[in-house]
């Protein structure tokens, strides 16, 4: 059998290289035609598996008590949504203003103050990044104890 094919193979290959890319052509389209149904059938059992699982939720639970429950989980969520984006915002600011702080003195130590020292310079950068970073925590306290 494994010799017939490979005397087959080989006459194809050599003497008929069209018909074997035709097969080829036909087995890939076979394989894609078996994965669409596969797909579809993945599909369909997933819809009937909400179908039931609504279903039953709709069924042994009472309206009322879901609709409860929502509103309590979209609440929590609205509340930890608001703190967080409040945060990044906080965060953004704080980083604009240091970036903006540090070119400022820079360039006041540099060019104003006739070139200063390395040293005095980038203890005063570090003291007013302590200084920021303090405040930063602050409103970060005040805000998440304002929200909860």
């Amino acid at each position: 059998m494994y010799c017939n094919l490979r005397l087959i193979y080989y006459y194809y290959y050599h003497y008929n290289y069209g018909i074997l890319q035709l097969l080829l052509l036909i087995l890939l389209l076979l394989l894609l035609l078996l994965l669409v149904v596969v797909v579809v059938v993945v599909i369909v059992v997933a819809a009937a598996v909400v179908v039931l699982v609504v279903h039953v939720v709709v069924v042994e639970l009472v309206v009322v008590e879901v609709v409860a429950m929502i509103v309590v989980i979209v609440k929590v969520v609205a509340v930890e949504v608001v703190v967080i984006v409040v945060l990044v915002v906080v965060v953004i600011v704080v980083v604009v203003v240091v970036v903006v702080v540090v070119v400022v003195v820079v360039v006041v130590v540099v060019v104003v103050g006739g070139g200063g020292g390395v040293v005095e310079t980038a203890a005063l950068i570090a003291r007013l990044i302590k200084t920021i970073a303090a405040v930063v925590v602050a409103v970060v306290v005040v805000v998440v104890v304002v929200v909860e």
